[in-house]
């Protein structure tokens, strides 16, 4: 029969500690690269649903009603040439219109 003494005991007990250590830094390890795959998932969809938001703010922008009568009223213009469209409608003669001119555009 094999003797069980002190330093055999020892190393049992220092491989199963480092066993249990290696054990431990795996599951930490995998655990780590589940939550950075969380993290970038997360960061992707963050940034779907903001380009998301963008587009609809855009979109209900240019489909407002007065977006729409804006557009009649600059299609509509009566302007036979560029000179006299800066004699009427310049930002510095008329600068309401040159604010719905920007705005639209």
């Amino acid at each position: 029969m094999v003797e069980i003494t002190v330093p055999i005991m020892l190393q049992i007990f220092q491989t199963v500690g480092i066993l249990v250590g290696i054990v431990y830094y795996i599951t930490i390890m995998r655990n780590s690269q589940r939550t950075r795959e969380l993290s970038l998932k997360a960061q992707e969809q963050a940034l779907e649903t903001r380009q998301t938001q963008i587009f609809m703010q855009i979109y209900q922008q240019l489909n407002s009603e007065e977006s729409f009568k804006t557009w009649a009223e600059l299609k509509n213009l009566d302007v036979p040439d560029y000179e006299e469209f800066l004699r009427k409608y310049d930002s510095v003669v008329n600068p309401e219109f040159f604010g719905k001119r920007t705005n639209l555009w």
